[in-house]
């Protein structure tokens, strides 16, 4: 789902929530929450995910989606980690 998807799905409120996902090292990537179904956010048209550095700089890009964003992390060592965030 690109933006201009995640915008107008959020304008008729198909969104329920964002998912940040904690992948390897300091990549992470978001999907929108719609029904049941995850959709992996995409800047563009290219189909490439939305690749962020940090879960800080992925809720900043996200914040004007007014739906709740929560981080999925894929190893305890990140649960650990991102306790302190």
């Amino acid at each position: 789902m690109n933006v201009s998807a995640l915008r107008n799905q959020l304008n008729n409120g198909k969104i329920a929530s964002i998912k940040i996902m904690s992948n390897e090292g300091d990549i992470y990537t978001a999907q929108a929450v719609v029904g049941n179904e995850l959709h992996t956010l995409n800047q563009d048209e290219s189909g490439k995910p939305w690749v962020f550095h940090s879960y800080i700089e992925a809720k900043r890009a996200l914040s004007s989606c007014e739906v709740p964003i929560d981080l999925e992390t894929s190893t305890v060592y990140d649960e650990m980690v991102n306790i302190h965030h």
